[in-house]
């Protein structure tokens, strides 16, 4: 699995986001977008921020575009990604005015499991604008590090931005290849204003970016241009209702080859049981990329030639859990099924031969876990919605066909974990850490499927006590705040002073004042004859130490006695052990301690 940014759990485990997304959408890759003609805004100054998950694609677009605007011909002014060989998903913010500004991200955006906050800042007016007014954040942190050549506009230069000209969101149309395949959500653009990340987001006590309300910062800017799209509403049958824009100023968005199906659950944050950060295909799988086509957000997935497709999120090992793959296009040897959370798909395809791997076969029925033959079940093909209940709890596994439980099982057996009729049972012990949703085939054939773990209606409704796959649904992480665990742990010197401790964050009331270096081949050390000591038999010793050799013998601390025998002995053993000592004046150890 591919979990490696902080979005991908968003407003994580039990703690309840602050302000939740009412909608999102995604855009096929292919055709989807959303147009609107602007009217001529204040060019100098605006903001632009959205939330985005990528639908990292081996797709027709090696520049994925978020947003844009041209004046005619091949002149635009585009936020996009660029996933050609050497960008590696920089995120760009180009203008071919002047080609001003040009800035695009050393850091790679290209995950395509987690959401992320994209944040535009534009203010033309200063003398010499730099990265402290024309800059892109992400996650709430401006970046200030850009590859190639960087550029910034002159004092009140303007883009194709918040002009009278037409805006796409989703596609680049002065390039008809540049189409954007993922999700977006809380698209909002601010004419006049040129605001911060955190009139849009704001971290959790987790520290992790998540939305904010963005209504007040809405209201301080111009009318004009201004809006705010929440996609809350799927209209129905109704697709010009996703591009509404609910700021009030009515710059509503056109909405092109896209329809409520386009319509999401998918969020940056959890909320009950139905919003959240949802599976889908994981076009980050390591396994038989180059014959995997994905679109519709990750949703689709088109398999050639003996390969094979899994899913970016994993149940847990325990619950119930639901999910449904549609059969788009059927040429023999497709499978449907599930592997093991610890299983990536190799080059044969879902094809049943591991422990932790179960598949449905279409053209036969036949079922496969762990190279041994299950019951035949009804033969699928496209147009097919075949069901997956998967329930821990009872360790079983039931399959329907459009509504149609296989094997002689009913809908009350399989909310009763009854095992009767079950298509596997005994099995699910393979999958430890959980299991996810795969698809294939098998063979020079190519097949084309169809995942819905609850992010849209399911074509049969969910039994009664089983889960949708996002999550909302999966129990708070161990670590909540890596940064608590996994950052290192400073010491600082000046050589006046030193530092010592755990620093996070630096809070200490008290700094130690001086420290020495003792370097044993050079035989530094220091000495002092006491006086007469006030008591002999009460005494502390204090210091702080940080050691440069291990295995060896090392004093810290030796007394001796006028005789010249040893009263007191602090030293590291050659084993690292640690020895505190102290004799009589007849040479007996009246202390003899080893740590």
């Amino acid at each position: 699995m591919v979990l490696s940014n902080s979005q991908w759990w968003a407003a994580s485990g039990e703690e309840a986001a602050g302000w939740v997304p009412k909608g999102a959408v995604w855009f096929d890759g292919v055709a989807d977008e959303m147009t609107r003609t602007m009217s001529t805004g204040t060019e100098e100054v605006f903001t632009i921020s959205f939330w985005e998950k990528l639908a990292l694609a081996e797709s027709a677009s090696l520049y994925p575009t978020q947003f844009s605007a041209t004046s005619g011909g091949a002149a635009a002014s585009s936020i996009q990604h660029d996933m050609d060989s050497g960008s590696d998903g920089m995120l760009y913010f180009n203008s071919s005015v002047d080609n001003y500004p040009n800035l695009g991200t050393t850091a790679a955006f290209r995950d395509p499991t987690a959401w992320r906050h994209v944040f535009i800042a534009y203010d033309s007016t200063p003398a010499s604008p730099n990265v402290d007014n024309i800059y892109i954040a992400v996650n709430g942190v401006k970046i200030t590090d850009y590859r190639g050549l960087v550029r910034y506009s002159a004092q009140d230069g303007v883009t194709d931005f918040n002009t009278a000209n037409v805006h796409y969101i989703g596609s680049r149309k002065s390039d008809a290849t540049q189409w954007f395949n993922g999700y977006l959500s809380e698209f909002v653009f601010l004419n006049g204003v040129a605001a911060v990340p955190s009139d849009f987001g704001e971290e959790n006590s987790d520290g992790v970016w998540i939305p904010k309300d963005p209504t007040d910062i809405i209201a301080t800017a111009s009318a004009t241009n201004t809006f705010w799209l929440d996609f809350a509403d799927s209209g129905g049958t109704d697709a010009v209702n996703l591009g509404l824009d609910v700021s009030g100023n009515d710059n509503h968005f056109t909405p092109v080859s896209m329809s409520s199906a386009n319509w999401t659950y998918d969020r940056p944050v959890n909320s009950g049981s139905d919003t959240g950060n949802y599976c889908t295909w994981n076009a980050a799988a390591p396994e038989n990329q180059s014959a995997l086509t994905y679109t519709n957000g990750n949703l689709t997935v088109n398999c050639v030639n003996s390969s094979g497709a899994m899913g970016t999120v994993c149940t847990t090992e325990t619950g119930k859990w639901y999910y449904e793959i549609t059969m788009d296009v059927d040429n023999t040897y497709g499978t449907v099924g599930l592997i093991g959370a610890a299983l990536n798909i190799q080059t044969g395809g879902l094809d049943g031969n591991e422990a932790a791997e179960w598949m449905w076969q279409d053209s036969s029925g036949v079922t496969r876990n762990n190279s041994s033959a299950g019951p035949t079940l009804s033969t699928f093909t496209a147009g097919n919605v075949l069901g997956w209940a998967i329930d821990f709890d009872n360790d079983l596994i039931w399959c329907h066909k459009d509504g149609v439980w296989e094997n002689g099982a009913t809908l009350a057996e399989v909310v009763a974990g009854t095992s009767t009729n079950a298509v596997w049972s005994g099995t699910l012990a393979a999958a430890a850490g959980g299991i996810t949703p795969s698809a294939g085939c098998n063979g020079g054939t190519s097949s084309t499927f169809s995942l819905n773990c609850g992010q849209s209606a399911f074509n049969t409704a969910i039994p009664t006590g089983f889960k949708k796959i996002n999550t909302a649904n999966l129990p708070a992480p161990s670590i909540t705040k890596p940064s608590d665990h996994f950052l290192p742990i400073l010491y600082e010197g000046n050589g006046g002073g030193q530092r010592v401790g755990n620093f996070i964050p630096f809070t200490d009331a008290y700094a130690v004042d001086d420290s020495a270096m003792f370097i044993s081949g050079d035989s530094n050390y220091l000495t002092r004859t006491p006086g007469t000591p006030s008591s002999s038999t009460v005494g502390t010793f204090s210091f702080w130490i940080k050691r440069g050799v291990l295995g060896a013998y090392q004093t810290l601390l030796q007394q001796d006695w006028p005789s010249g025998s040893e009263a007191v002995l602090c030293r590291f053993n050659s084993d690292d052990t640690f020895l505190f000592r102290m004799e009589d004046t007849d040479g007996y150890y009246v202390i003899d301690r080893s740590t």
